[in-house]
């Protein structure tokens, strides 16, 4: 014998799925499928309908729950430089789903949301994000349940670079290859240069490496550049810069 199956809502008849396949094991039993998606919260009737229009209806016998909201416990990293560069940002909590999305003060993140599972996602911040110092609200949203709290991402400022060393510290007219800078607080998008009365060598192919100590760089030495000693010079994106005299030998 085919059932069809619905639940009914104080005051209202609503079908909760349709096109339901019923199976019908017993006079007394019967067992059927239902897609509670985007259905409201709330207690519902259970209504069964014969194929004769004889029905039968328990009152109040099934509760639709209402899904929990986010929350959001942790962020990492909590704190970046300014003009840092692009990185990951990792949301920790509980309740995340597949739809969850990372918000940036309000709105979504360029870059979409990574689900790692019910305690977890990212998204990949762009460097243009983190060029000024500030702060950021970081809030989980998910149109199924609502917002999480939210997580401040504090954005500062970094001191100014220093310079302890390049190598190898001199170099022949002529030739172009490659040095490391050593130093603190080097920034990716630093350029650096070499300097002496005016004349400038500008080096090309500047990498800063994670943890902002030690910069790579190419040196193309003009055939007709001064000999003797020239200072080096870094300038961080932000504009602060650093000097060390007389560090690097042209021969």
């Amino acid at each position: 014998m085919d059932n069809t199956v619905f639940f009914e809502a104080p005051f209202s008849f609503i079908i909760v799925a349709s096109g339901i396949t019923s199976v019908c094991a017993s006079p007394t039993e019967l067992s059927a499928h239902f897609d509670l998606t985007g259905k409201a919260a709330g207690r519902y009737d259970l209504k069964v309908i014969n194929p004769d229009t004889t029905s039968a209806t328990l009152t109040d016998c099934f509760e639709i729950i209402a899904p929990n909201p986010p929350v959001l416990t942790a962020i990492s990293p909590a704190t970046v430089a300014a003009g840092s560069g692009e990185f990951d940002l990792v949301v920790i909590g509980t309740d995340f789903t597949p739809a969850s999305r990372i918000l940036w003060n309000g709105a979504e993140c360029a870059n979409p949301t990574v689900y790692l599972g019910a305690t977890q996602i990212s998204t990949h911040i762009l460097s243009d994000s983190v060029r000024d110092p500030g702060t950021v609200l970081i809030t989980v949203s998910d149109p199924g349940s609502g917002t999480s709290g939210s997580a401040v991402l504090t954005i500062d400022t970094i001191p100014a670079p220093a310079i302890t060393k390049i190598s190898p510290s001199s170099g022949k007219r002529g030739t172009t290859k490659s040095y490391t800078i050593s130093g603190t607080n080097f920034v990716t998008g630093a350029s650096a240069e070499l300097r002496k009365s005016g004349s400038i060598i500008a080096c090309t192919h500047e990498v800063v490496q994670t943890g902002g100590s030690t910069m790579t760089c190419t040196i193309a030495i003009p055939s007709d550049a001064a000999r003797g000693y020239w200072d080096i010079a870094i300038v961080n994106p932000d504009g602060q810069s650093a000097v060390k005299p007389v560090t690097f030998r042209i021969g």
